[in-house]
């Protein structure tokens, strides 16, 4: 995580990082992941699995954050760009301000 810091080109991608090592979600999971699903109160993340029934088009399951991904989904969802998914690119004006 280190590392991705250093070499951060976009905001998003640390927050993106974190949330896959830290909920060991699938890369599907985590690009459909929206605000919603990530409870800063009581702090758990839900993601929205295609795989696991057949009968139903989406199903969710539940992952308890840790302290560095609460933190790390706090600072994130502060500055988030808008729209409904949990992670998005900010503007190049965004981008500037930041």
């Amino acid at each position: 995580l280190d590392r991705v810091t250093q070499s951060e080109r976009h905001p998003f991608i640390y927050p993106m990082v974190v949330f896959v090592a830290h909920t060991g979600c699938r890369r599907s999971e985590m690009v459909r992941s929206r605000i919603e699903d990530v409870d800063l109160t009581t702090k758990p993340v839900l993601l929205r699995e295609k795989k696991k029934s057949r009968k139903k088009a989406v199903t969710f399951r539940r992952v308890d954050m840790s302290p560095l991904l609460h933190e790390t989904m706090e600072h994130w969802l502060a500055k988030h760009p808008g729209g409904q998914f949990t992670f998005a690119q900010l503007s190049a004006t965004e981008a500037a301000v930041i």
